[in-house]
């Protein structure tokens, strides 16, 4: 956009060089000229910016004055007064080209489409074979989703200039959102063959590789990209989407080449870092993964919901407090965070804590009372806590919500067997007796209900049984320090 401000201010700079001289009397030309040249030559706007604020309290009804301050002070990214300027400039002159055209540019910049368009609609009327406020008309209409009317407008510039790259590229991009494949490939060859500049265009590279990568087409997408990344090898865009095709093709090296390049061209890349963290967590290397995420969170003011990675990665490592640490500031970033609530549970649950793994599961199925593995982790921890109802009655729910939740079965066996009710629970096991018979979970808990029956009825016939299950657990799944030390009981109490 500022390539085009300044080349509309040198029409007025000629209108102004029309005078052999400009007199020292006249104060407002020579403010506004001043203004100009400034702009033009020195590239000093706060210079110019001063200039024209002195033209404005000699003439505060000359549009040129606010239209030139308004371009001062987009250069200094001063956007609000800008605006105030151009609105300025457009009371005073509402039909003036480049007012007109050079607003519109300045809204379409600031994602103001729907004012830019009414702002170039205008210049389109005055001018209707002006590319570059067509051009800017295709664009507007694209960002609003406005498909079918972009295509035509920049059919329009490709009927004045069969060159203009900017132009192929939205038609192509507005048909890969109307999902037509084949014509907007055929676009992006239309581009080729018709512009001389096409094979040195980073941006038609760039938008054809993204586009073949929404068409699965990866392979192919990486070779737009390396034409990209020759042409301009210091635009991070091409190797990040050559991380992201490389990913896809699951060449986890190459993706980290391309996301290590990205991040050296730019870094405070965030998706990058994360893509980076991610990949080494993948590698188990979690040091270096806890590196990438810390980075990640300091590249974004919204980096606090990379505090669960590296919470994950202190729980892969078995550092319970650090993990802790994390998944609460997970929490302080998103309390509704369930995966963060969930891991707590676990952790705290593998660390004998069940009062706090408690707290923390209950959150969770407060808000997903319908998710089975959340009901299911809910009773696990409620039977560690031996409050056997609660833990019967989530094991049952569970197994309502997922009938090939087995486990939520065994579960509930259990709770039988320390309710004193073995048989019921031996009766519920044998319907899992041809499915699950050999699977250790199910061999345990029928080795519980055994004993139980042995501790109620003094039976040799279920010690026998007793027995027989820890032999079969330890000869399919090798010594278990549990069944082992059961096993010896039993056989101490039978000699």
């Amino acid at each position: 956009m500022h390539g085009t401000v300044i080349k509309c201010y040198k029409s007025n700079s000629a209108y102004y060089g029309e005078a052999k001289e400009i007199r020292q009397k006249d104060l407002l030309n020579a403010k506004i000229l001043s203004g100009i040249k400034t702009i033009l030559k020195l590239n000093d706007f706060e210079k110019s910016k001063k200039m024209f604020e002195k033209a404005i309290k000699l003439e505060k009804r000359n549009y040129r004055v606010y239209l030139g301050y308004a371009v001062a002070l987009v250069k200094m990214e001063q956007k609000k007064e800008a605006s105030i300027a151009f609105q300025k400039a457009y009371a005073y002159s509402n039909s003036n080209f480049d007012v007109l055209f050079l607003w519109g540019l300045f809204l379409a910049e600031n994602n103001e489409f729907q004012e830019a368009i009414k702002r170039l609609i205008e210049v389109h009327n005055y001018m209707p074979f002006h590319k570059e406020a067509t051009y800017y008309l295709a664009f507007c209409y694209y960002q609003l989703g406005e498909f079918e009317i972009a295509i035509n407008y920049a059919k329009k510039i490709l009927s004045l200039d069969k060159e203009k790259i900017d132009a192929y590229i939205i038609i192509a991009e507005c048909l890969l959102h109307l999902d037509k494949r084949e014509e907007c490939l055929k676009t992006y060859e239309k581009a080729f063959e018709n512009s001389s500049d096409a094979k040195k265009s980073f941006k038609l590279y760039h938008s054809y590789g993204v586009a073949l990568q929404n068409f699965d087409n990866w392979e192919e997408a990486i070779e737009k990209f390396e034409k990209a990344y020759q042409i301009d090898d210091k635009n991070f865009l091409a190797p990040y989407n050559l991380s992201l095709s490389y990913l896809k093709l699951n060449m986890k090296d190459k993706a980290r080449e391309a996301l290590e390049k990205t991040i050296e061209l730019n870094p405070k890349h965030t998706i990058s870092l994360y893509n980076l963290g991610q990949l080494f967590t993948e590698k188990q290397d979690y040091k270096e993964a806890i590196k990438y995420f810390e980075k990640a969170i300091k590249s974004t003011t919204d980096g606090g919901r990379f505090n669960f990675n590296i919470a994950f990665c202190y729980q892969l490592m078995n550092d319970y407090k650090s993990a802790i640490k994390y998944y609460e500031k997970t929490l302080e970033y998103d309390s509704k965070n369930i995966e963060a609530q969930v891991n707590l549970a676990n952790i705290y649950s593998n660390m004998g804590d069940n009062k706090q793994a408690l707290r923390k599961i209950r959150s969770a199925y407060i808000d997903n009372k319908e998710n089975p593995d959340i009901t299911i982790l809910y009773a696990v921890i409620l039977l560690k806590e031996n409050q056997i109802f609660d833990a019967l009655e989530k094991f049952e729910k569970a197994f309502e919500l997922d009938r090939n939740l087995v486990i939520a079965v065994f579960g509930r066996c259990e709770c039988l067997i320390k309710l004193n009710k073995p048989k019921e629970a031996l009766n519920i096991l044998n319907n899992y007796e041809n499915t699950h018979g050999s699977k250790k979970d199910f061999l345990m808990v029928k080795l519980l209900a055994y004993l139980k029956l042995n501790e109620q009825e003094k039976s040799e016939y279920y010690k026998n049984i007793s027995l027989e299950l820890c032999d079969k657990i330890t000869s399919l799944f090798g010594d278990d320090e549990w069944v082992n030390n059961t096993k010896k009981n039993l056989g101490e109490n039978k000699d």
